[in-house]
């Protein structure tokens, strides 16, 4: 049983453009983690369609995955996939890598294989940092 020295984390942050009249909302949810980066991309990469998403719900969808040649990633180096919904909202499912400072145990599939305590689920404290002067997603 060996632990890793990261966790990688796999997040969906949501931006909705009309849910309120003084701007956009944003609602970031944690999906899963994993212990290495292949499992967390290959999670990543079908995430919305774990949610029930297919690709063809979204007017606008690209996965960093499925870039063409020469194509430039514009959606930031932690996104994974990028798209939009038919009424407007962003949806980013993305990848955030933090230290493994539980010792937390690596399972077979690049899972977490047991937790502290006998807990069978993670627990996730969110800081959100909004920069006002930032123009764009």
């Amino acid at each position: 049983m060996t632990t890793p020295e990261l966790l990688f984390h796999t997040t969906l942050r949501v931006v909705d453009f009309h849910a309120d009249t003084s701007g956009a909302t944003q609602t970031v949810f944690v999906l899963g983690t994993h212990t290495t980066l292949a499992a967390a991309k290959a999670f990543s990469q079908t995430a919305l369609q774990g949610l029930g998403y297919e690709p063809s719900d979204f007017t606008e969808y690209k996965t960093r995955a499925n870039l063409a040649d020469g194509e430039e990633w514009m959606y930031g180096d932690g996104i994974i996939v990028h798209a939009v919904a038919q009424a407007g909202q962003v949806f980013e499912v993305g990848l955030d890598t933090k230290p493994n400072t539980e010792a937390l145990p690596e399972g077979e599939t690049g899972s977490v294989l047991k937790l502290p305590g006998g807990h069978d689920h993670l627990h996730y404290v969110l800081q959100t940092k909004t920069d006002f002067n930032q123009v764009g997603f």
